[in-house]
């Protein structure tokens, strides 16, 4: 029989791993699913690469100048290509979602997203895989012309307010 002292440190251990795990969750997605309507002309380019089982899935925000979001709307990414437009000039938040499925390992859902404020006249693309359980996202300004462009670094919703 364990003694008051293992059982307490057993206890603190088990609730310390409960609130890491709970930590790694996304944050919960929008209910109920709203498509993604593209008003403007195309400035965003999403690139899908993904392996079989695996559902990828595009969230996204506005985000005002108090770094508070609103969900605008959802765009499953099931083609390699797709376009759409996000307003000029303010912030968005896009947040990829990797939904995998399998008999043996169950259910798993891995999210990565940043803060995008598209510049006049910018075009952006953004590469997103998942490929043997590592998943890539990478969001680009594209140059004029279809120049090459450059990487944009990943920005998290608490950086919206450094600008």
């Amino acid at each position: 029989m364990l003694d008051t002292g293992w059982r307490s440190g057993l206890a603190l251990l088990s609730l310390a791993f409960i609130v890491a795990c709970a930590g790694n969750r996304p944050p919960p997605r929008p209910r109920p699913y709203i498509p993604y309507i593209s008003n403007a002309a195309t400035n965003v380019t999403v690139r899908t690469e993904v392996e079989r089982g695996v559902r990828a899935t595009l969230y996204v925000y506005s985000v005002d100048a108090a770094c508070n979001t609103e969900y605008q709307g959802t765009v499953s990414l099931d083609q390699r290509l797709v376009e759409l437009s996000i307003l000029e000039g303010t912030f968005t938040y896009l947040d990829v979602s990797f939904d995998t499925s399998s008999f043996m390992a169950g259910s798993r859902i891995s999210s990565v997203g940043s803060l995008l404020k598209p510049r006049a006249g910018g075009n952006y693309e953004l590469t997103v895989s998942y490929q043997d359980d590592i998943y890539n996202f990478v969001l680009r300004e594209t140059g004029s012309r279809g120049g090459a462009g450059h990487e944009l670094p990943r920005r998290g919703l608490a950086t919206c307010g450094a600008e």
